[in-house]
C-alpha cells in the first residue's frame, strides 16, 4: 500500500531490465557501424558515441545502486506510512483540493456559456419543468444569483465544488470495492483530475456536473447496500439520490434501469423478491420527480418532443462506433487501460465477484445510450467506478509483484500527461494561444475531433470554448442598432432571437438597456411574443428569407463579428425590420416547428 518500497528485489529487477537495454542498444549500434560508409566520418562518430551510452547509463546506474541510502528511504516510507496528511482520506483531499484551486484559478478566463444563460434565463420564468430539462438547474442558478451575485467565479462555484465530490467518490467507490488501497483510491481520483471531459464539464454551471455527482453518489451508496445487506437505510438515500437525480436531467432514468437490471441478473435478486427497500427507493424518487412528470404531462411531453428534434438535427450525425471511440479522447488515451481493465476486474476477477451487479449496470446504460445515439459525454458517469475498479486491480498486480515503484511513476505519467492536453478541458490559454495549438495539432496530429461543433463544421479552438466568447460583443451590436432608434420607435421596438443563446445573451447582458427579447428556439417559444406587434422588430439570427415572408421593410443595420465565436453566430446581419404583415402574436402560431 505504501508507494516507496526498496529493497534488493526492486534492485536486481531494475538491474536486469538495465542490462537487458544495454545490450540491445549495442547490438542495434554495431549494426549501424557496420552498414555505415567508411567515408561517412561524422555519423561514424556519432554511432560510437551512441555506442558507448547503453554502458554508460549502466555504470551510473550501478554507482545509484552502491550509495543509495536503505534506511532514509525507510525512514521516509514510514512518515508516508503514518502522515495524516498521506492518509488516505488526506490524499483525496489533497487532490481535491488541487482540482478546486485548478477551477478557481481558470474559470474566469473566458466568458458566459450559452447553455448558462439560457439556465440563468429559465430562472426567471419558474416552472417545474421546461422543454430541455427539468426544473433543478434553474431553481439553483436563481439562488446562486440571489446570494453569491452574477459573477464567473459565483456562478462557476458550485461545478468546482461538485467537480471535486465526484473526485473524492471516485477514489471511495474504490476503497469499498474489493478494499482498494491507498495507491487505488489516489490513482482513480487522478484518472478523474486529468480527464478533459471532467476538467471542461466542472468548469461551467450545466446539469451534466449535477448529474455526474449523483451517478457517482448512488453508485457508491448502492455498493454499500449491497456489501451491508442489513443496513436497509441506504436503499432510502439511493431513492432520494435518485429522484434529485431525475429533477437536474432525465438520464437519470437509465441509471435507474442500469440499477433494476443489474439487481435482477445477480444474486442481489434477492433485495428485489424479499425485501420493499429498492421497491421504497423508487417510489421515493416517483414522488420527488412527480410534479416535474404532470408538468410533462400537461405540456404534451415536451421534452420528447425536443429529443426528437435534437436527434435529428445532431445526435445522427455520430455513429455508435463513434460514440464508443470518442471516448478515448475526452476521457484522455492515458486512462484507457485503466478503464478497460476496470471492465475486466469487474466482469472477470473473483475479488469482484460480490459486485457483478455493475457489470450488468454499465452493460444496461451503455446499450440505452448507443440505442438512442447520445452524445458521448453522456457517457461519462460511467468511469468513475471502472477508474476505481482498474485501479483497484493494478494495486493489487503491484503488489504481488512487489513493483512498488511503478506507483510514483504511474502518478507522474498521469498527471504529465493530464497538463499535456488540460488546454483541451480548461480555459487556461488565451484564445490566440489555444488558436494555434489546436491548429499544430490538426496539421500534424490530425486531432481534429475536438475542434467539431454539433454540425460537424471545425472550429478555430473547441466548441464549449467557442460558445465562451464572443456573447457581450454582440450584444453591443444590437444594443447600437436600439440606440440609434428615435424613442418613439424604441417603445414599439421588439428583438427577435433567432435561437436560445442570442435571445438568453440578450436576457442576461441587455436588461437594464434593452427590452425583453423573444424567441421562436427552445422554451422560448412557450415564453411567448410578448404584448408588442411588432411594427419595429430588431432581429439578430433570423434568416433573411424568413423575415421577407412577414415584414414589408427590412434594413440590415450591422453585421456582428468576432474572431472566435461559435462559426454560427460569426458574420450575424442585424435587421431593422418594420411594416409587418400581421401582429407578432399572430405570427407565433406559425413559428411552432422552428422550435
Amino acid at each position: 500500500m505504501n508507494f516507496l518500497n526498496p529493497g534488493p528485489d526492486r534492485h536486481s529487477f531494475l538491474t536486469r531490465i538495465l542490462q537487458q537495454l544495454s545490450t540491445k542498444l549495442t547490438e542495434i549500434f554495431r549494426r549501424l557501424q557496420q552498414q555505415l560508409p567508411a567515408e561517412n566520418n561524422t555519423l561514424a562518430r556519432l554511432v560510437d558515441l551512441g555506442t558507448a551510452i547503453p554502458d554508460q547509463l549502466h555504470n551510473l546506474w550501478a554507482r545509484f545502486r552502491d550509495r543509495l541510502d536503505l534506511s532514509s528511504l525507510n525512514r521516509f516510507r514510514q512518515l508516508v506510512g503514518s502522515s495524516t496528511l498521506f492518509s488516505p482520506n488526506g490524499m483525496l483531499l489533497i487532490l481535491a483540493l488541487i482540482k478546486l484551486s485548478i477551477h478557481f484559478l481558470t474559470n474566469s478566463n473566458y466568458g458566459f456559456h450559452r447553455d448558462e444563460l439560457f439556465f440563468l434565463a429559465m430562472g426567471e420564468h419558474p416552472a417545474w419543468g421546461y422543454e430541455e430539462i427539468p426544473p433543478a438547474i434553474a431553481w439553483i442558478g436563481t439562488q446562486v444569483r440571489t446570494y453569491l451575485g452574477e459573477s464567473l467565479f459565483a456562478i462557476r462555484l458550485l461545478p468546482a465544488l461538485l467537480g471535486a465530490a465526484v473526485l473524492i467518490l471516485t477514489g471511495l467507490i474504490a476503497r469499498e470495492l474489493g478494499q482498494g488501497g491507498r495507491f487505488a483510491e489516489t490513482f482513480s481520483a487522478c484518472c478523474v483530475l486529468v480527464g478533459p471531459v471532467f476538467l471542461r464539464t466542472h468548469t461551467f454551471f450545466d446539469p451534466i456536473v449535477f448529474d455526474q455527482f449523483y451517478w457517482c453518489l448512488g453508485t457508491w451508496l448502492l455498493i454499500r447496500a449491497v456489501k451491508e445487506p442489513k443496513s436497509w437505510y441506504f436503499w432510502l438515500f439511493i431513492g432520494v439520490v435518485a429522484g434529485l437525480g431525475l429533477l437536474n436531467k432525465y438520464t437519470m432514468l437509465f441509471w435507474g434501469l442500469g440499477v433494476f437490471v443489474g439487481l435482477l441478473m445477480t444474486p442481489n435478486r434477492n433485495f428485489l423478491y424479499l425485501t420493499p427497500w429498492p421497491w421504497l427507493a423508487a417510489l421515493i424518487a416517483f414522488v420527488i420527480v412527480l410534479p416535474n412528470f404532470l408538468w410533462q404531462y400537461e405540456n404534451a411531453w415536451p421534452a420528447i418532443e425536443h429529443f426528437s428534434r435534437q436527434n435529428a438535427v445532431d445526435l445522427h450525425r455520430l455513429s455508435r462506433l463513434d460514440i464508443l471511440i470518442s471516448q478515448i479522447a475526452i476521457l484522455h488515451p492515458v486512462t484507457l487501460p485503466v478503464w478497460l481493465t476496470g471492465i475486466w476486474y469487474l466482469a472477470r476477477k473473483k475479488a469482484a465477484k460480490p459486485y457483478r451487479i455493475l457489470v450488468w449496470f454499465i452493460a444496461t446504460v451503455l446499450f440505452a445510450f448507443l440505442l438512442i445515439n447520445s452524445k458521448p459525454y453522456y457517457l461519462t458517469p460511467l468511469y468513475p467506478v471502472l477508474f476505481a475498479a482498474g485501479a483497484i486491480h493494478l494495486e493489487r498486480f503491484i503488489r504481488s509483484r512487489a513493483l512498488h515503484w511503478l506507483k510514483p511513476l504511474l502518478l507522474m505519467l498521469v498527471i504529465q500527461a493530464g497538463v499535456l492536453l488540460s488546454p483541451y478541458g480548461l480555459p487556461i490559454l488565451q484564445a490566440e494561444n489555444l488558436e494555434l495549438i489546436s491548429s499544430l495539432a490538426t496539421e500534424y496530429a490530425h486531432l481534429d475531433q475536438p475542434l467539431e461543433n454539433e454540425f460537424g463544421q471545425l472550429e478555430k479552438i473547441p466548441p464549449d470554448f467557442a460558445d465562451m466568447h464572443g456573447w457581450p460583443e454582440q450584444v453591443a451590436a444590437i444594443e447600437a442598432v436600439y440606440d440609434s432608434l428615435s424613442a418613439e420607435d424604441r417603445t414599439k421596438c421588439v428583438i427577435l432571437a433567432g435561437n436560445y443563446g442570442e435571445a438568453a445573451a440578450l436576457d442576461f447582458f441587455g436588461r437594464d438597456t434593452l427590452p425583453d427579447p423573444i424567441s421562436y428556439h427552445g422554451s422560448y417559444y412557450r415564453w411567448g411574443p410578448g404584448d408588442k406587434p411588432g411594427e419595429v422588430t430588431i432581429t439578430i439570427g433570423v434568416p433573411l428569407d424568413m423575415l421577407k415572408q412577414h415584414f414589408g421593410r427590412i434594413r440590415r443595420q450591422a453585421v456582428f463579428k468576432h474572431p472566435y465565436a461559435i462559426s454560427y453566430e460569426n458574420e450575424l446581419p442585424i435587421y431593422l425590420c418594420r411594416r409587418p404583415i400581421q401582429p407578432m402574436q399572430d405570427l407565433w402560431p406559425l413559428w411552432k416547428e422552428l422550435r
